[in-house]
């Protein structure tokens, strides 16, 4: 026995998802400023693709997240009310979903909430204005015929935004914060790297004659370490 369903989405909603909550967020994100901790991360390696396997594990987790929500509102929908109504509310998460998840893809090693939403102005206006009219589209009959949607009371377009930041907190639960990470390197990194600089100075005394006035101090960090080399004098570089 067959079970046939409507689709949940119509094609002026997918065109509305592809040109407004993907296209203007995107631009506002090529302007995001650099993180705090940008020179403190480890360079890519040389072999390493950009569509390494943590970027495919993230890809895929809010890829079925924002599926998942949106196919079960619309089945939740069309068991008490209308197809119309169904597929509006399946519409109007997705669209909350793909502008919150926007805030999400601002960095790679932090956690959303620790990045405030006000160090891109652009973005979070583009994000207010989008939902702004989202819900507008819920309320008005000109432009709710012009998008094909049904009415939809206020607190159930809350509910429907607060299950649109599902695949956001998903997102960030599957990045991890790795601002401390990148910063605290293990142990032996860091002996590796004084190390290096100990070599560095017993070079410069024996080739330019003056390596006895270098030493190795904690004085700044580097990297995310605290160890360079400092004018001084050391006994344990003779």
């Amino acid at each position: 026995m067959k079970v046939r369903r409507p689709a949940p989405l119509l094609p002026i909603h997918q065109l509305w998802i592809n040109l407004v909550t993907d296209g203007l967020p995107a631009l506002c994100l090529a302007t995001d400023p650099f993180g705090g901790d940008a020179m403190k991360r480890q360079p890519r390696r040389r072999t390493e693709r950009i569509t390494n396997p943590k970027f495919v594990r993230s890809m895929f987790l809010t890829g079925f997240l924002t599926a998942g929500v949106a196919f079960a509102v619309c089945f939740y929908v069309l068991k008490t009310g209308t197809t119309e109504t169904a597929r509006a509310a399946a519409f109007a998460v997705l669209v909350f979903a793909e502008l919150l998840r926007a805030f999400g893809a601002r960095s790679e090693t932090r956690f959303v909430w620790r990045i405030s939403p006000f160090t891109n102005v652009k973005l979070l206006i583009v994000v207010a204005l989008s939902i702004g009219f989202q819900l507008l589209s819920q309320h008005n009959a000109v432009v709710g015929r012009f998008l094909k949607t049904t009415y939809l009371s206020f607190a159930n377009c809350l509910w429907l935004l607060a299950l649109g930041a599902i695949p956001l907190l998903g997102l960030g639960a599957g990045q991890g914060d790795q601002e401390h990470s990148t910063a605290e390197q293990p142990r032996a990194v860091r002996k590796v790297r004084v190390l290096r600089a100990m070599v560095s100075a017993r070079y410069y005394r024996r080739v330019h004659g003056y390596g006895h006035l270098l030493r190795v101090t904690p004085h700044s960090e580097v990297g995310g370490h605290r160890h360079i080399l400092k004018l001084g004098t050391s006994s344990t570089l003779r």
